[in-house]
């Protein structure tokens, strides 16, 4: 079975780099809107990782006649309406099966399987009449990140293949809401919508991830936190960290990796974010996960720039000797190896 992915950006490189993991569609085809100059292209030219041996192109119709299913992403907004609306009309006239994060006007959702998170209807059931937080009686684990672009999904498919590797039963929520094409669900849509409060929020979360507990059985949890754990400065505020804080509310982590943006980290600034995880959301951080963008933001314009680096320079930033800290890479596989191990030793002295 063959999936299309389009417009293919680095957002998707778990399908790219952990494409094994996908469930039903052993092929993939990653294609582009833009004109390249010739021939096919690897991934790693949208991410700056390693070569994949998996390839990109702008051939959407030729991809298309081979394809059981397509899958349209949410950056298909930011390009011409009448463009976005052929693609998606060529991919049902052709009786293909089509996913979307994002459907444009003039398109039936009906004959689409619309992504927004999962589905799963907020539950408050109570024990006895109370409001209480049930506890999941299992290790948990949270991925969490300074913000976008980061890598958390790719990680969050990464544990994931190291843990069933490893032998274990684990559930998992993902962040993305293509999380399905990987065997688990994502965040439930309702945690983004207006119409419950805060308190409401939390009590649902927490009975969804005790329903997923009881339903998969797992030895281990993973949960993917949307969002930041925070504002990252005065002029970029993304979330505010709201969903972390929820999230938090709603079940206790016995461990947590954090996703950063590629910088050169100090003493201070280590600490500072281990203490806001730890004190703020009870997430105590012992891994820290570099991805290969920057954040750039200008004082005079106030606009904030993610810029990806060279994977290859990524190897020069300067961390620091921090016997309670550790440091991965998200675009090395062995790396990411390397942090399920130490995170399974973490979680067994823990028990």
């Amino acid at each position: 079975m063959k999936l299309l992915v389009f417009p293919a950006n680095k957002d998707v490189n778990a399908f790219a780099r952990y494409g094994d993991m996908v469930k039903e569609f052993n092929n993939i085809a990653f294609v582009v809107p833009r004109k390249m100059d010739a021939g096919f292209v690897d991934f790693a030219s949208l991410d700056g990782g390693p070569a994949t041996q998996k390839y990109i192109t702008d051939d959407f119709d030729r991809e298309l006649r081979t394809s059981d299913a397509v899958l349209f992403l949410e950056n298909v907004k930011s390009m011409s309406a009448k463009f976005v609306l052929n693609k998606f009309q060529a991919a049902l006239s052709s009786g293909k099966r089509v996913y979307a994060e994002y459907i444009p006007h003039g398109v039936d959702s009906k004959a689409i399987t619309v992504l927004s998170g999962s589905s799963a209807p907020a539950d408050f059931s109570t024990d006895h009449g109370r409001d209480n937080v049930y506890e999941i009686p299992v290790p948990v684990v949270f991925i969490l990140g300074s913000g976008p672009n980061t890598h958390k999904f790719l990680v969050q498919v990464a544990l994931r293949k190291f843990f069933i590797d490893s032998g274990y039963a684990i559930s998992q929520v993902g962040t993305k809401c293509f999380s399905n094409f990987f065997g688990f669900p994502s965040i439930p849509s309702w945690t983004y919508q207006s119409g419950m409060t805060e308190r409401e929020k939390i009590i649902a979360l927490n009975r969804f991830f005790y329903n997923q507990y009881v339903q998969d059985k797992p030895e281990v949890m993973l949960i993917g936190v949307p969002g930041g754990f925070m504002p990252m400065n005065p002029m970029k505020y993304e979330d505010m960290g709201i969903f972390a804080y929820l999230i938090s509310q709603a079940v206790t982590p016995d461990a947590a990796v954090f996703c950063s943006y590629a910088m050169d980290f100090t003493d201070e600034y280590v600490k500072w974010q281990k203490n806001v995880c730890k004190y703020k959301l009870n997430a105590p951080i012992r891994h820290v996960i570099i991805s290969n963008t920057s954040m750039n933001i200008s004082l005079e314009t106030r606009k904030c720039e993610y810029v990806t680096k060279a994977f290859s320079s990524i190897d020069n930033l300067m961390v620091p000797l921090n016997k309670d800290i550790e440091f991965f890479y998200s675009l090395d596989k062995e790396s990411l190896n390397q942090l399920g191990k130490s995170l399974l030793n973490l979680l067994i002295s823990n028990l």
